[in-house]
């Protein structure tokens, strides 16, 4: 959709790696033009909805089909001649190899770290950036508690021997609300609910290994 003339209502969509780097152009032949930005646009009347929106934004400037979104946040903004409220979305999902595929509105692509974004940055993505490094760090660190849980789980045994299937599990002792996902728990899902189940499961192994009629308990790393 073309700039509106007075108010309009524009999308932005974080787009993160495996690495937690957030994938932005460079903007040209437009207002900001030089200045580093997020995929997006603007919402037409006929748009069922802004999810739709980003979806068809993203295709359009990068290549990059996306799936599920999350709401980030808002920002509005003043331009000489026009005024705009634009909401925020990031995701994971998201596959196709990143391109220019507009080179009349993007000069390059970069995958950048939230603690050195490209410089200038397009002036209502400067407004929200604060809050999408706040994203990514929790990401990170969800990240990496995560894969620390990962190994954890990786060395439960019963009674010494590993506890590989469901089977196992309910005669260790695991609480049905949690190996109902055991399966699933034991490769990296890379997703909250995954790492909430793992959680729940790694609290209850902590509190039964100090039982000394327990019968579940964390073999140390070796690695």
């Amino acid at each position: 959709m073309s700039r509106p003339n007075d108010v309009g209502v524009g999308v932005g969509v974080v787009l993160l790696n495996k690495q937690n780097r957030v994938l932005m152009l460079q903007r040209k032949g437009a207002h900001g033009e030089g200045s580093w930005s997020i995929p997006g646009g603007w919402v037409d009347r006929e748009d069922a909805s802004l999810e739709e929106v980003c979806r068809r934004e993203v295709l359009e400037e990068m290549g990059i089909k996306v799936g599920s979104l999350e709401l980030l946040g808002a920002s509005t903004e003043n331009f000489p001649d026009f005024r705009s409220v634009t909401m925020y979305y990031w995701t994971r999902d998201f596959r196709g190899r990143a391109r220019i595929v507009e080179p009349n509105k993007a000069s390059a692509l970069a995958w950048v770290h939230v603690d050195d974004p490209p410089q200038p940055l397009f002036l209502p993505l400067g407004q929200m950036w604060h809050q999408i490094a706040e994203l990514v760090n929790d990401q990170t660190l969800a990240s990496e508690r995560q894969k620390a849980l990962q190994i954890q789980l990786q060395n439960l045994t019963a009674n010494g021997h590993p506890i590989e299937g469901l089977e196992e599990a309910i005669a260790a002792g695991v609480p049905m609300s949690v190996i109902r996902y055991w399966q699933d728990l034991r490769y990296p899902l890379g997703t909250y609910k995954s790492f909430e189940i793992a959680l729940a499961l790694y609290q209850f192994i902590v509190e039964r290994k100090d039982d000394p009629g327990g019968d579940i308990r964390i073999e140390p790393d070796m690695g």
